[in-house]
């Protein structure tokens, strides 16, 4: 009330007489968030001595609602539908002379706007000359950076879509789909919408919306394309000419060939139509151990290795009719463990998840042979193969194959303490030899004999007591 009686007093003693120009207009962020509170401010410029300042102030009050205003610069403001102000220092230049604060009501919802104006701008100085300026406006629009759509041309998001929502999945049985979007506000931008190459198995992609205050939120799809594309990566027929290899479905294959076996030709045809090989044709022997190696690739990229191993006979031994032929093995151990086998030659042994290297040894019937151990010693998880080749004193080659699984790492549930520690060997014909560990006499078989003891002791005891107290009652 002191305020407004001020400028009035002051308005009433100053007759306004001349006119002069000032330029009002009013600053501000543009853009405001839903039910969000913000300010602008009322500038002048181009002003001289200006002491006096009065305006209408029009806005939609369904809106907006004002909340504070605050004089600046020394001026003493009162706002109403109107506003009048002082400052008895004089302005003069340019400057914020007011500041309101609006909050935005529950009506005024995203993709709306509105304009707040100052009209008829008028102010006077100390020497009482009329000072008038420009109506000024200024537009607020409601912004977000939230989706009000969210789809696919050929899926269906999971879950259904919500504009809160920020994370969803679709299975499409197709090499493209198309995302569309649209925001809440007109005024946000979109990115990453439009149509997309899927993968085989899991494909993401990301709907970023941002709005003019540069606020973003990302929407997550992750779109898993079916994979209906053949698995199958074996071979149907293997043939190596000039040798007696014969398929037999297994991955690992053997031979010695005489000196003058300068070549072989590899002939293969895969399973699955659909699957490739490579590795096959004609190959150069040279002098000892060759290996060749036939990968099949499956239609969905899955890929299979079959692994030949040629050794080509020394011109020398071969025709030395006295040298020795003996080129097998007499033992074979693995981290300790004996092997039992007779004639087979290829086997399979499963380790537990915590053995990481394969100490494997041997010793030959012939101390005139001599063995090559192929493959590494650090075990993978899952298949490692091993070759075992002992060549005899004329060249001939023996070769054992040793497939070792190490098991997948898996958690220690109270029934494994139950199960025996037990390794198991398999050789390609289904033989089993089982290393396993010494047979100890279960726990409840010694705890019922203890307790069928301990019964007969007590029996036997209070037979005793019963004895003794019958002869001392005798006696008396």
């Amino acid at each position: 009330m002191k305020k407004i009686i001020k400028v009035l007093i002051f308005i009433l003693l100053f007759p306004i007489v001349n006119v002069n120009a000032f330029t009002a207009k009013l600053t501000g962020s543009n853009y405001i968030s839903e039910n969000s509170s913000f300010t602008i401010n009322l500038e002048l410029s181009n002003t001289s001595d200006l002491t006096a300042f009065d305006a209408e102030l029009n806005y939609d009050s369904s809106l907006l609602e004002l909340t504070n205003t605050l004089g600046l610069n020394n001026w003493q403001m009162v706002v109403g539908t109107n506003i009048a102000g002082v400052n008895f220092s004089g302005m003069n230049g340019t400057g914020n002379i007011l500041s309101l604060t609006f909050k935005a009501k529950s009506t005024f919802t995203i993709g709306k706007s509105t304009t707040i104006s100052i009209n008829n701008p008028e102010g006077s100085n100390s020497n009482v000359e009329l000072q008038t300026g420009n109506n000024a406006t200024f537009t607020v629009n409601v912004i977000d950076n939230v989706l009000s759509s969210l789809s696919l041309s050929n899926g269906t998001l999971s879950p259904t879509f919500n504009p809160n929502t920020t994370s969803y999945t679709a299975t499409i049985n197709s090499n493209s789909t198309t995302i569309s979007a649209t925001a809440s506000a007109s005024s946000s931008t979109i990115t990453g919408i439009g149509t997309k190459e899927l993968a085989y198995g899991l494909n993401k992609f990301e709907i970023k919306v941002t709005d003019k205050l540069n606020n973003t939120k990302v929407y997550t799809i992750n779109i898993t394309r079916t994979d209906n594309r053949s698995s199958d990566n074996t071979l149907k027929t293997l043939t190596v000419s000039n040798t007696s290899i014969s398929f037999n479905g297994s991955s690992n294959y053997y031979d010695n060939v005489e000196n003058d076996i300068t070549t072989v030709t590899i002939n293969a045809t895969a399973s699955n139509s659909k699957a490739t090989i490579a590795g096959t044709g004609t190959k150069k022997l040279d002098v000892g151990l060759n290996t060749f190696n036939i990968t099949v690739t499956a239609e969905n990229g899955a890929t299979q290795t079959y692994t030949i191993k040629i050794n080509r006979k020394s011109q020398n031994k071969s025709n030395n009719k006295s040298l020795s032929t003996d080129n097998n093995l007499s033992s074979l151990s693995i981290n300790g463990k004996k092997i039992d086998f007779g004639k087979k030659k290829n086997y399979t042994y499963h380790v537990d998840n915590d053995v990481t290297i394969a100490n494997i040894e041997y010793t030959t019937s012939s101390n005139l042979a001599t063995v090559t151990l192929d493959g590494d010693k650090n075990l993978k998880v899952g298949n490692n193969v091993y070759f075992i080749l002992v060549y005899a004193e004329n060249g001939d080659l023996n070769a054992y194959s040793l497939n070792i699984i190490r098991d997948e790492e898996k958690s220690v549930t109270p029934d494994d303490n139950k199960k025996d520690n037990t390794n198991t060997i398999v050789d390609d014909n289904n033989d089993k030899n089982k290393i396993e560990n010494d047979e100890k006499e279960p726990l409840n078989k010694k705890a019922k004999t203890l307790l069928l003891v301990a019964d007969i002791l007590i029996i036997v005891l209070i037979a005793y007591v019963f004895i003794i107290k019958f002869k001392n009652k005798n006696k008396k």
